[in-house]
């Protein structure tokens, strides 16, 4: 059976609303921007300094902008990006500064007045235009109305706690897979996670490749993940691998 998985649309819009920082950047320069979020429709929030590039350049110009955001693993590997997203769009003034500032809340961890830099700030919008997800393109109408996975804020510590404290029973579970290249793989680490499973770096004295370990039904949200689990150890119990 081939691997499932979130599509691309959700994939992007995780990598957005999950990134520690964005990197936008206009004609004449760039900014980091920490405080961030995904709109409903697909724009992006932006809380930045008035005095910034961006500030000066969204004022009435609605110029276009790249907005760029990876998603990292907290697990040491060779290549830590798990998913790199671009996105191209016009940069303006947020029309709707309440709508803007409920995004910015929904995603800040803390207490606003730690996260949201409100004096000396300006809210941007960006109405996208197109769509990244490392080099093959994605639907704008398909990233406006995907989801953030439900795993998003939590996958970090469940990928870390898995390669920490588990990595017996995730190679394991990888021989679920019958993949030749996984089974004599020198090493079996979890990368990430999400809704339909595990994503997996299996890696050989020369050579490393990503697979999927999916679980045996989509979870809803974190307080799945562990019947989630306990599920695929009894599958490998059953078959005689665990």
């Amino acid at each position: 059976m081939a691997a499932i998985g979130p599509s691309a649309g959700e994939r992007a819009r995780t990598v957005l609303a999950c990134a520690p920082t964005l990197e936008v950047e206009v004609a004449d320069g760039a900014e980091t921007v920490a405080v961030h979020g995904v709109q409903p429709d697909g724009a992006l929030a932006l809380l930045v300094p008035e005095r910034g590039t961006l500030a000066r350049w969204a004022d009435g110009l609605r110029p276009w902008c790249t907005v760029r955001a990876a998603q990292v693993t907290s697990v040491p590997s060779p290549d830590r990006v798990v998913d790199r997203v671009t996105v191209r769009g016009h940069l303006c003034v947020h029309p709707d500064v309440p709508a803007g500032m409920d995004t910015l809340m929904a995603a800040a961890s803390g207490e606003a007045s730690d996260v949201l830099p409100v004096d000396a700030a300006v809210l941007l919008r960006v109405n996208v235009r197109g769509v990244l997800l490392g080099h093959d393109p994605v639907s704008v109408s398909e990233f406006a109305t995907a989801a953030c996975d439900p795993l998003a804020t939590v996958g970090d510590v469940v990928v870390a706690h898995l390669a920490v404290d588990h990595a017996a029973d995730v190679r394991a579970l990888a021989a679920l897979l019958g993949d030749p290249f996984v089974d004599r793989a020198r090493s079996v680490t979890p990368i990430g996670i999400d809704r339909f499973g595990i994503t997996l770096l299996a890696r050989s004295a020369v050579a490393a490749r990503r697979v999927r370990l999916d679980f045996p039904a989509p979870v809803r949200g974190a307080h799945e993940v562990r019947s989630a689990m306990q599920e695929l150890y009894r599958a490998t119990r059953a078959a005689g691998r665990g």
